[in-house]
């Protein structure tokens, strides 16, 4: 049975020693290991030759689509509600790991997502750095003013759990990020999008809690004024980019054998 979403193709291709299937799954988390790289190491280009940072064009989105262009206006500012968005922001760093590991203990092939993962944050990460964009911290505090890379990343309203704990736990996340300018589009949006969408297509259990997980983190990322709306929508359009990426990819004759149903599952693969 072929599924556009799921890319499964009839032809399987013929197995090979445990080596050949090893050598499959490494190939599936190339894709994560060259956003990892990305990520880590974009600070080190000289801020020369970076791209302007665009400062307006999102305020001006979001004003036009809802009304404000800083939506987390709309929320007041509330020690509470800090350590109700902190809770999914802790846990976002390593939630697709974590994700990853319970489809290996079901048997369901945890490379697939883990390729998923990267052609999707690799994409968008590629997109930040050609066209960085200021979040809404950055507007709440300077305006329209032209930006600089030189500027540390800011915790936003998470300050006030830095504040009540007497440690800069978030400053130090956010304050040393290496990609400070980077709004546009919302990974803290994308990575629970992609969970929940991956556990609809492959009918993994428990799919309405990962739901409501994400859209938690959504509320969290406009109130903490991290991103803008516009940027967790651009997170969805991300997360659908990295599927139809990869049915294109298959389709074409690339990579058949990672929605091989014969395929034995990690579990099943000795050294």
């Amino acid at each position: 049975r072929s599924c556009f979403f799921c890319c499964k193709q009839e032809e399987k291709e013929p197995h090979g020693a445990s080596s050949m299937h090893i050598r499959y799954h490494v190939l599936l988390v190339i894709p994560l290991l060259v956003w990892l790289a990305m990520f880590q190491f974009c600070g080190l280009i000289p801020n020369e030759v970076r791209p302007s940072i665009d400062v307006k064009t999102l305020a001006v989105s979001e004003r036009l689509l809802y009304g404000d262009p800083l939506l987390f206006r709309l929320f007041p500012e509330s020690p509470f509600l800090a350590f109700l968005a902190a809770i999914p922001y802790l846990a976002h760093f390593s939630l697709p790991f974590l994700f990853s590991v319970y489809l290996w203990k079901l048997g369901r092939k945890p490379t697939v997502f883990l390729w998923y993962f990267g052609v999707m944050n690799g994409t968008a990460v590629a997109w930040q750095l050609l066209f960085p964009t200021a979040p809404p911290w950055y507007n709440a505090r300077f305006g329209y003013t032209a930006a600089s890379y030189d500027l540390p990343g800011d915790p936003g309203r998470l300050a006030y759990v830095d504040d009540i704990i007497g440690f800069p736990l978030f400053q130090g996340i956010y304050g040393t990020s290496p990609l400070v300018f980077g709004s546009f589009p919302s990974l803290h949006a994308a990575w629970p999008f992609l969970i929940s969408v991956y556990t609809s297509m492959f009918s993994i259990p428990f799919p309405r809690a990962k739901w409501i997980y994400c859209c938690w983190i959504w509320w969290a990322a406009v109130f903490t004024r991290h991103h803008f709306m516009v940027d967790v929508m651009g997170g969805v359009f991300f997360s659908f980019l990295s599927i139809f990426l990869t049915a294109w990819i298959v389709r074409r004759g690339y990579f058949n054998f990672i929605f091989d149903d014969d395929e034995p599952s990690p579990s099943d693969v000795s050294v």
